[in-house]
């Protein structure tokens, strides 16, 4: 299985991979701006815009934008991360042609009108809300804004209710109407028609998309890791999180070796402190490590939730668990496992033909490498240990940990 890849004349960058087996087919259309594009004060901009490409164009309303999505039959959404957002749907490979007209229809020819936006104010401020409700999705917010004093990495992901009533509809037009063009584009499809059948619709759909713009500016974050604290407390909680994290390095493209043991990296220390926390002690219900990696920044994190009493205990066994990786205390046996875990899942991805797309959206973007989610069972079996424990060397330095607590008031 590869990848076929063509760049069409509006300087749209389009990806196609068959699976014949496959009945659905994944589609997924991303835009490199994100939340560390937005302008300070303003923080959530494209976060509204991607609501407000489902809320009408110069021929669909909103409703018919849905009704068409539910008609046929197609799983369909959106999300705004750090250096993109990506719009997906994933629909039976009979209706793939008309899902791609809708789809670009809406990508194309989103009216953005003064009314749509302020109705959709509403729903994205409830969003926001439900993030802010939830320690645990907060407590990512709180541990990027600890490691990066300056880099906009410490965008929170949802904003929050100043910023978002601050952004009016010509800030988000201006966004659509600047970043929103094909030379900033990728259009990813994978599933059960051919590549040559995916790209013609492509072409059908997207080859009469004109536009210019601009990619956005950005600056690689230079900031060095050193020791900080962020403690705080919100009402209406009663678990204590506490989150742990170091600053890695931005994406080098062409240079994917430190990527892919990044991966089994985060993987092996999550599965170490929930044998800690949870298996042995009984301290933590869920606790997490994973491993970010951007073109412009990254970071490796833990966190946890726990009772306020057991919040010391809990801090000294996350730093133990990094200090242990620091020092290449790696057994064999947990790096074969984790290690082997992570082929199997990245090759079990391959049967889902959404994820399959966005994956490919996103390391076009982010790698310059649309082939990157078929390639990584491949590279995650040429990781070593040494690979790893080269890693957690270069990175971690518990002596200078970032760490954010949320309290319950």
């Amino acid at each position: 299985m590869h990848t076929k890849t063509e760049i069409l004349d509006n300087g749209l960058r389009v990806v196609a991979a068959s699976l014949p087996a496959l009945e659905t087919v994944g589609i997924s259309i991303g835009v490199k701006y994100g939340f560390v594009d937005d302008p300070k004060g303003k923080e959530g901009i494209s976060h509204y815009l991607e609501h407000m490409m489902f809320r009408g164009t110069k021929k669909r309303t909103w409703k018919e934008i849905d009704g068409t999505f539910k008609r046929l039959g197609a799983v369909h959404n959106a999300f705004t991360e750090y250096e993109m957002t990506v719009y997906i749907a994933q629909v039976h490979k009979s209706m793939f042609g008309r899902c791609m007209e809708l789809l670009s229809d809406m990508v194309r020819n989103s009216t953005l009108l003064q009314k749509e936006f302020i109705t959709e104010r509403g729903p994205i401020l409830n969003e926001v809300m439900i993030e802010h409700d939830m320690p645990m999705e907060l407590s990512k917010d709180y541990l990027l804004k600890v490691l990066f004093k300056k880099h906009p990495a410490r965008n929170m992901a949802y904003s929050d209710e100043k910023a978002i009533n601050a952004i009016n509809r010509n800030d988000v037009n201006r966004i659509y109407g600047k970043y929103y063009f094909p030379g900033n584009m990728v259009l990813s499809m994978y599933g059960g028609l051919q590549e040559k059948k995916m790209i013609s619709e492509a072409k059908k759909y997207f080859e009469g998309f004109h536009k210019e713009g601009a990619s956005p500016s950005r600056e690689i974050c230079s900031e060095k890791q050193e020791r900080s604290d962020i403690v705080t407390s919100r009402k209406g909680i009663k678990q204590t999180r506490i989150g742990i994290g170091f600053k890695t390095s931005n994406v080098v493209r062409g240079r994917q070796e430190e990527t892919t043991a990044s991966i089994i990296a985060g993987e092996l220390l999550d599965y170490r402190l929930f044998q800690e926390l949870r298996e042995k002690r009984g301290l933590s219900y869920e606790s997490s490590c994973s491993v970010t990696n951007r073109s412009t920044f990254g970071f490796i994190g833990a966190d946890a939730g726990v009772k306020a009493s057991n919040l010391e205990r809990t801090k000294e066994i996350i730093l133990k668990e990094f200090e242990k990786a620091q020092n290449g205390e790696i057994e064999q046996k947990d790096f074969l496992r984790i290690k082997t875990g992570a082929i199997i899942e990245y090759t079990t991805i391959k049967e889902r033909s959404l994820d399959m797309s966005i994956g490919a959206a996103m390391s076009s973007l982010v790698y310059n490498n649309p082939e990157l989610p078929i390639m990584l069972p491949k590279m995650l079996a040429s990781v070593t240990l040494d690979d790893l424990r080269a890693y957690y060397s270069k990175y971690i330095d518990v002596d200078k940990y970032s760490m954010f607590i949320l309290k319950p008031k």
